[in-house]
């Protein structure tokens, strides 16, 4: 089975950024019924209890269905990115005006802007080296044998609530969020072939 994990914080606790009401539906509506249809979809099977990093690294490996490798990269894709975002957020903005946090606003807004429909930014290690990239609907990096750190909501039900078209000014409120010890946490020591991710743990065991 895979683990709803919501944020360790008060869904009031990002008002001024979020409103709670956003939270909750993002929270218990969005995120909690991707990890609902992937319990469904595969509770018979013993997929889940492949670490989904490892999953969705290779998916025609595992899920020999066209429709239902689809269905899987959906589905745990937006339960993956979810929890990783939700993990990666301190009400506290403990790393705000931090020159690493800044460029990471920076280069996120100019993808954000570009960006059309919906998605994620990606800040991933590819080869040990930080890119930041834009990616459509649930894909991760995982996708393209890369290891993700941080991750940003670009999908509209993150903010439409409170900033209506303004996906801007979303993105550069959320950054100044982002934990950068957290994020540094998730920096792998050695080099792993499937890269087992710690937020796999969670999704697996409901904790780290």
């Amino acid at each position: 089975m895979i683990h709803f994990v919501p944020p360790t914080w008060d869904l009031s606790s990002l008002v001024g950024v979020a409103s709670a009401q956003a939270m909750d539906i993002h929270v218990n509506t969005l995120h909690r019924g991707y990890v609902n249809k992937i319990n469904q979809k595969f509770e018979r099977s013993g997929l889940l209890e492949v670490p989904p990093s490892v999953v969705l690294s290779d998916v025609s490996s595992f899920i020999s269905d066209k429709n239902d490798a689809q269905f899987y990269i959906d589905n745990m894709g937006g339960a993956f990115a979810h929890t990783l975002f939700w993990q990666i957020i301190n009400p506290n903005r403990v790393s705000q005006g931090d020159p690493t946090l800044e460029e990471i606003k920076r280069q996120s807004l100019d993808l954000a802007k570009g960006f059309v429909g919906s998605g994620w930014v990606w800040g991933a290690l590819s080869r040990g080296n930080l890119r930041v990239y834009t990616a459509r609907n649930h894909n991760t990096p995982f996708m393209r044998k890369e290891y993700p750190l941080f991750t940003i909501d670009l999908w509209e039900h993150a903010y439409f609530l409170d900033y209506f078209a303004s996906r801007a000014d979303w993105v550069s409120n959320i950054v100044d969020l982002l934990d950068l010890n957290k994020i540094n946490s998730y920096i792998p020591h050695t080099e792993q072939d499937p890269m087992v991710h710690p937020i796999d743990n969670l999704l697996l065991h409901g904790k780290a």
